[in-house]
């Protein structure tokens, strides 16, 4: 992408929510959907370390199960 100078957007979990993930000028769009796990969780601190991928209702559920509340992020949704 640099040797051809192009500008990369991310893509997360592709729901089209936020329209972050379009390549309006010729950008190349890396897809980081299949980064969708939760790979860490600390109830102590109360946090997550997850992929790109993750969508906000999944992370919503999980921290459900764990008695906790993520609040809807619509920069990230």
């Amino acid at each position: 992408a640099r040797r051809a100078g192009l500008a990369i957007v991310p893509s997360g979990g592709r729901t089209g929510l936020s329209a972050g993930a379009v390549a309006a000028r010729g950008e190349l769009v890396l897809v980081l959907d299949r980064l969708n796990g939760i790979e860490d969780f600390s109830p102590v601190d109360r946090t997550v370390r997850c992929g790109a991928g993750v969508i906000t209702a999944e992370l919503q559920a999980f921290a459900e199960d764990h008695g906790l509340f993520y609040p809807v992020d619509f920069a990230s949704a």
